[in-house]
């Protein structure tokens, strides 16, 4: 399968809006080479699924790419429990929140809650077999 692919100048990008917007994400998030956070992302949508499919799902849900950005770098990196599963996609939706909230729209407020949510409903089994480590 190919793999979704960014710039480490749009990664750098979403990393100061992080930071900008306040996003919570594990301490070794900010402390990160780019080019490891670069590795971790795979944009918007399942790693199953075809890079083409995400490309287009990212650009459509492009105001979220800042909670996934530090959603994927938790999915590669944290300890492969429920708990770090769960952590990370409450930090997803929290981050989708803060992001619909700096664009003033309480349509993307729902979507960012329920693309966390669809995270923790459906996926548990791809978290337990993403790499550990980076």
């Amino acid at each position: 399968m190919a793999e979704y692919c960014c710039t480490i100048e749009h990664v750098n990008h979403l990393r100061r809006e992080c930071l900008r917007l306040g996003c919570l994400a594990p301490e070794p998030f900010w402390s990160a080479d780019a080019s490891v956070l670069r590795s971790c992302y795979n944009g918007i949508g399942p790693e199953a699924w075809s890079s083409r499919l995400r490309n287009l799902v990212t650009r459509l849900l492009e105001p979220f790419e800042v909670a996934a950005l530090i959603h994927d770098f938790e999915y590669v990196t944290a300890h492969r429990s429920y708990g770090a599963f769960t952590l990370a996609n409450l930090r997803f939706g929290f981050n989708a929140i803060l992001e619909a909230r700096s664009l003033r729209s309480w349509r993307l407020f729902r979507l960012g809650v329920l693309l966390a949510l669809l995270c923790q409903l459906f996926g548990w089994s791809a978290f337990r077999r993403a790499n550990e480590g980076v």
